[in-house]
């Protein structure tokens, strides 16, 4: 065995040259773990704790209606256009219906059945973040062409006035059910995140 051992030594230094080589045992390097970038600093996201009820100067609205077995349903899609989020509750201490030349249609508003559920959330600058659904009863007037509506959000924070012309079918009014009595509005979604 030990004349194998010398004739490879003998093998390997004459392939060489005479030279003398060393075989280093191979090491698997293992890369050092990245250390991650440090990413910028994000908002938190906005939470209905931290955000203060929604004033009308800060809020974009456009309303749309059809018709829904003789009553016209609308529907008002808000946004908010300020610098921070905002909540809306409930419904509007009132709503009015405007014709193009100022004139406010004769309606009265019938309370809310349902009951309101938790605050809509508005984060700044998300397009149509809220809404809120309504039903117009029993339109026994002459053609009312087109229309504004106006929510008073209440306790001073202003009224929101949006074009209520839009589709599916922005030019429907309500059947007249019956004559002689009054037009009625009526919150059937109060505000809400869609």
């Amino acid at each position: 065995m030990a004349d194998v051992l010398v004739t490879m030594a003998i093998v390997a230094a004459s392939c060489t040259g005479g030279a003398s080589v060393s075989i280093a045992p191979s090491v698997a390097s293992t890369p050092a773990p990245a250390t991650p970038a440090a990413s910028p600093s994000a908002s938190p996201a906005p939470s209905v704790a931290s955000a203060t009820p929604c004033a009308a100067s800060s809020l974009r609205a456009r309303g749309g209606r059809q018709g829904a077995t003789g009553q016209a349903q609308g529907t008002v899609l808000i946004t908010n256009t300020g610098q921070h989020a905002c909540t809306l509750e409930g419904v509007p201490t009132s709503i009015e219906l405007v014709t193009a030349n100022g004139t406010v249609l004769r309606t009265t508003t019938i309370p809310q059945e349902q009951s309101a559920g938790p605050p809509a959330l508005l984060a700044p600058g998300v397009a149509d973040a809220a809404d809120i659904v309504i039903y117009w009863s029993n339109w026994c007037g002459t053609s009312a062409g087109p229309l504004t509506i106006r929510l008073d959000l209440g306790s001073g924070r202003g009224v929101v006035s949006a074009p209520f012309n839009g589709p599916p079918n922005g030019a429907y009014v309500p059947r007249c059910d019956q004559p002689g009595q009054p037009s009625t509005l009526q919150v059937v979604f109060p505000f809400e995140q869609p």
